[in-house]
C-alpha cells in the first residue's frame, strides 16, 4: 500500500514519488493532514512549501535523464548531510518504460533564515549603503587608485581605509565567510568516493584544447552577431560595443591562455549556477541551494566534471552584476551625481572579488581541485569569467539588448584585471 501511495498510473506511464532514506529525519505526516502554499513562482520552477517543513520543486522545462539536483543532494548526504546544503526529501519523476525517466521536481528540507533572504538581497542591501556612504562622505578616488594591481593581493589588511568603511568590514566578512563557504563544497564535492559519476578527474591537454576551441567559436559567434545587430545596441552602449569588436585579435589571444601550459588541478562536479541568488543568507551562515546546474543546458552538460574555480568565477561575475544593479536605486540623481557613483563600481567590485577568492584560495590551499600556481589559477579564473561574459552578450543580443552594458563593462573589466 505504501508503494501504490507513492504511485499513479497513468495511460503510458507513471507518476512516482521516489523518497530518500532521509525523508522522515526531515518531515513527520501528521493525522490532521498536510498544509501547503506556494513558495515561489519562476519562470523555470515552482516551489511549493509542505507543513513549514518540505519544499518540492516542480520544474516546468523538462528531459529524460539524471536530475543533477537529486544526484549532488544524495552525495553530499552521503555519511551525513554538509551543514551548508538541503537534506534530500526524495524525487518526483515520470517512468514510461523503455525511455528514460524525467524527473518532474525535487523535494528538500525547507531551511529557515528568520526573513533574511538570499545573498543578492544582502549584497543590494549593501551596496545601498556603499553608494549613499560615497555620496555623503566624498572619498577621494586615489583611494581606489591604492589598492593592489592584483586581486590576489586584497585583504581587509590592503583596502585604503575611507573605501573599506564605505564598504562595511561587516559585510566584507560574510563575503570571506561565503569564499570559506564554497571551499567547503568543492572539498566535499571532490573527496573520492565510491560513487558514480563523482570521481575527481585530471585535466589533460586534449581537455584544455577543447576547451580554448569552444571559447573560440562563442567569441567569434558573438563578435559576429555584435556586427549583425550593431543597429540594436544602446546608445550608451556603443563605445564599449566598439571596444570589443576592435579588441578581437586581442580577445583570441587572452583566450590562449588555456592551453599554454598543462593545468595541475582535478576537475570535480560542481554547482555550475552558483550566484547569490542560489545562496540563502541564515543571519550568520550561508546555505547553498539549487544544485540542478544550468537550466538553459542539457542535463548532460551539466553533469560534466569542470574545475571548481567556474562556480567562483560565476560568483564574482554574480557581484558584478549586483553593484549595477544596486546603483538603479540612485537613478534619480543629477547625472553628474550619478556618473560619480558609477566610478565606485569597479573599486567596490575589485574587493568583493578579492576578499571573497582569497578566503576560498586559503580555505582550499593543498586542495587537488586548486592549482598550486597563482598564474593556473588566474588562468581558469579569466576563462571563465570571459565565457560568461560572452554568453550573456549573446543573449542579450538575442533577448534584450538594453541589458548589453553590463557584460560589456564586465568583459572589459576582465581584460584590465591582474
Amino acid at each position: 500500500r505504501k508503494q501504490q501511495r507513492q504511485t499513479v498510473l497513468g495511460v503510458n506511464g507513471r507518476l512516482r514519488f521516489i523518497p530518500s532514506p532521509t525523508l522522515f529525519q526531515i518531515w513527520s505526516p501528521r493525522e490532521e493532514g498536510i498544509s501547503s502554499r506556494i513558495l515561489s513562482e519562476k519562470h523555470k520552477n515552482v516551489c511549493i512549501l509542505y507543513d513549514q517543513c518540505l519544499c518540492l520543486k516542480l520544474y516546468r522545462c523538462l528531459e529524460e535523464g539524471t536530475n543533477p539536483g537529486v544526484e549532488m543532494l544524495n552525495f553530499l548526504g552521503h555519511n551525513g548531510t554538509l551543514a551548508n546544503v538541503p537534506t534530500l526529501g526524495g524525487e518526483l519523476v515520470y517512468q514510461s518504460p523503455p525511455n528514460e525517466s524525467i524527473s518532474l521536481g525535487i523535494c528538500r528540507d525547507y531551511i529557515f533564515n528568520q526573513g533574511q533572504g538570499d545573498a543578492w538581497k544582502l549584497t543590494k542591501d549593501a551596496l545601498y549603503r556603499f553608494f549613499e556612504s560615497v555620496l555623503t562622505t566624498r572619498p577621494s578616488l586615489d583611494e581606489a587608485g591604492q589598492l593592489p594591481p592584483s586581486v590576489f593581493d586584497i585583504s581587509h589588511e590592503t583596502v585604503p581605509g575611507q573605501l573599506l568603511d564605505c564598504i562595511g568590514g561587516p559585510y566584507l566578512d560574510l563575503m570571506a565567510q561565503l569564499g570559506t563557504t564554497t571551499a567547503s563544497l568543492h572539498s566535499r564535492l571532490a573527496r573520492p568516493k565510491e560513487y558514480p559519476g563523482f570521481q575527481p578527474e585530471p585535466f589533460s591537454s586534449l581537455y584544455q584544447r577543447s576547451e580554448y576551441q569552444a571559447i573560440r567559436t562563442l567569441i567569434r559567434r558573438t563578435l559576429l552577431t555584435l556586427r549583425r545587430r550593431y543597429h540594436r545596441i544602446p546608445p550608451d552602449c556603443i563605445q564599449l560595443a566598439e571596444f570589443v569588436l576592435e579588441s578581437e585579435h586581442n580577445l583570441i589571444a587572452f583566450a590562449r591562455a588555456i592551453i599554454q601550459d598543462k593545468i595541475q588541478a582535478q576537475k570535480i562536479r560542481i554547482h555550475g549556477n552558483f550566484n547569490l541568488t542560489h545562496v540563502l543568507f541564515t543571519g550568520n551562515n550561508f546555505a547553498v541551494l539549487n544544485f540542478e546546474g544550468d537550466p538553459t543546458k542539457p542535463l548532460s552538460q551539466r553533469r560534466l566534471k569542470r574545475s571548481s574555480l567556474m562556480d567562483v568565477a560565476t560568483m564574482i561575475g554574480s557581484f558584478f552584476y549586483a553593484a549595477n544593479i544596486g546603483l538603479e536605486a540612485f537613478s534619480h540623481l543629477h547625472p553628474e551625481e550619478h556618473a560619480h557613483l558609477k566610478l565606485w563600481i569597479d573599486p567596490w567590485h575589485k574587493v568583493l572579488s578579492g576578499v571573497y577568492l582569497n578566503a576560498y584560495l586559503q580555505k582550499g590551499e593543498g586542495q587537488a581541485f586548486v592549482p598550486t600556481e597563482r598564474t593556473q589559477i588566474q588562468t581558469l579564473l579569466n576563462h571563465y569569467l570571459l565565457e560568461q561574459a560572452f554568453l550573456d552578450i549573446l543573449y542579450r543580443l538575442n533577448t534584450t539588448p538594453e541589458g548589453l552594458y553590463i557584460p560589456l563593462q564586465g568583459l572589459q573589466n576582465i581584460m584590465a584585471w591582474q
